[in-house]
Order: structure tokens, then sequence, then C-alpha cells
């Protein structure tokens, strides 16, 4: 009984009161419920991943009122910890994170320094574009073993990851090459820098910065650029959109209700729907 996950024991016992009310055998429910049982799968026959809800995880998570939740030892699930220092990126290189960084301000539109020595240095720490940034960077470090994964699924469970999340998406995973992506796109960009204005990328004023990326952008003009630059560019945007969306600024903007405890549903703000 210790194999069934809990959404069996929901299902099983709903199906048991089913079948108990319709035939007005109750007491024969006992024994159906005993039979479901029996027949259940073994828990190592299902795939991995955590079906059982765990209280110390649930505790935590509503204990905790930041956004960086300490870790108890012997959690199953990995919290975010704060950086003891500057942010080490674990994809790119130090050069080519600065870069990333920039476009990513760019794509955001957050402000940024005047000068060229301080859009050198990268996005600030702090500000929504570092946070988007590091996300960009924790997902390229990470797309090898998920496309790997993907790749590898069950042919029942890609049926299901198809079904829930829909085809291009999985497609998606299983074809990208996230690390020649990434290489061949920051490579187009830097030497189109030179060839085009004679310096790096993050030497140029933003209004010439702006301008190269609209090469590869989707304005009808990006059609002439190169493909490298041009999925380059829409990956790069897909993921700082994603990550936006996924920070404290991102989700203030959203007006999102989730990640946090309440006596009572907060309800709905707007008249559209109030009924009114």
């Amino acid at each position: 009984m210790d194999e069934l996950t809990r959404r069996d024991w929901l299902v099983r016992i709903g199906k048991t009161a089913a079948v108990a009310g319709l035939s007005g055998e109750v007491s024969g429910a006992g024994a159906a419920l005993s039979s479901l049982v029996q027949s259940a799968p073994r828990a190592d026959t299902l795939p991995p991943g955590l079906y059982e809800p765990s209280n110390d995880h649930l505790t935590h998570a509503l204990g905790a009122d930041g956004l960086l939740h300490p870790v108890p030892l012997g959690s199953e699930t990995d919290y975010r910890v704060p950086l003891s220092g500057p942010y080490a990126p674990k994809f790119f290189s130090a050069e080519d994170f600065k870069v990333v960084g920039r476009i990513v301000e760019l794509i955001l539109g957050e402000p940024t320094g005047s000068s060229h020595e301080t859009r050198a240095e990268g996005s600030a720490p702090g500000t929504s574009s570092a946070d988007v940034a590091e996300w960009v960077d924790f997902v390229a470090a990470n797309s090898a073993s998920v496309r790997e994964a993907a790749l590898k699924l069950a042919p029942d469970h890609r049926n299901l990851a198809v079904a829930y999340f829909g085809r291009e998406r999985v497609e998606s995973l299983e074809k990208t090459d996230v690390p020649a992506l990434c290489g061949e796109g920051l490579a187009w960009l830097a030497k189109r820098a030179q060839e085009k204005y004679g310096r790096e990328f993050l030497a140029l004023q933003e209004s010439l910065e702006v301008e190269l990326l609209r090469e590869i952008g989707d304005e009808p003009g990006a059609r002439a650029a190169p493909e490298a630059g041009r999925r380059f560019f829409r990956w790069l945007k897909s993921q700082a959109i994603n990550g936006f969306y996924r920070s404290p600024k991102g989700l203030k903007e959203l007006d999102y209700k989730g990640n946090s405890f309440y006596a009572e549903s907060p309800g709905c703000s707007g008249h559209e729907h109030s009924g009114e």
C-alpha cells in the first residue's frame, strides 16, 4: 500500500465509491478497494519523479517570506541560495556573458549607464536584466542534459509530453542544439560589429547596438541576415521574456498571486470578474 501514489488513492477510492453507490452494494466497497490495491503498479515501474507531497517542503515554503529560502537538511528539493560574490556564468565565457547581458538589457528596455565603459561591465547586479541574464546562462548550461533526456523519452512518455506541451515545444527540445546556436550566433555578432563599425559590440553606441540587432530581429529587413544570427536572437529573446516573467519585477507586472499563503482567497480585483 505504501507503493500507491496519492493520485492512485484518490482515483481508486473514487472508482470504488462510484461502483458501490450505483450497485447499492455498500458492504462490498471494502473488498473492491482491497482488490484495486492489490492490482496497483509497483513504485519502481513509475517514471522518476516526486510522487508524494512533502510536508517538510510545504511547511518550509510557506514559512519563508522572501525570495531566498533556507535549505533544510536532507531536502529532496533544491532551493535558490544567495550568492556569496559576483555571479560566475556556468555556460558562457565572461566576455560572452557581458554581451548576453547587454542584449537582454536592450530587449527589456531597462535604462543603463551612458558610457561605453559602464555598458561593457555587463548588467548591473540586482537589476531585472542581471537576473534574466543569469536565467539565460542557467538554461544554456542545462540545455544539453535536457535535450538528451528529451531524446530518451519512451514513446508513451513522449506522446504524453506532446499532448500536454504541444508538438512544437517537444520537437524544439529534441532538435535545438543550444551550445552550437549560441556559439555561432555570438561569433556572427562579433564579426558583424567589426565588419560594419570596426569595433566590438560592447564598444558601440546604444543606437548602433540596436541597429545591429535589428539585422537579426523580426523586422522585414532581418530576412537577409544569416540564419546563425537570427536563430540566436530568436532563442535569446524567448529566454529573456521567459526569464523576466519569472523575476520579481515580471511577476509584479503580472500581478501574480501565487507562491503565497492566504487565509482566504484574494479573489479578482477587476470589475469584469466581479459580476458587476
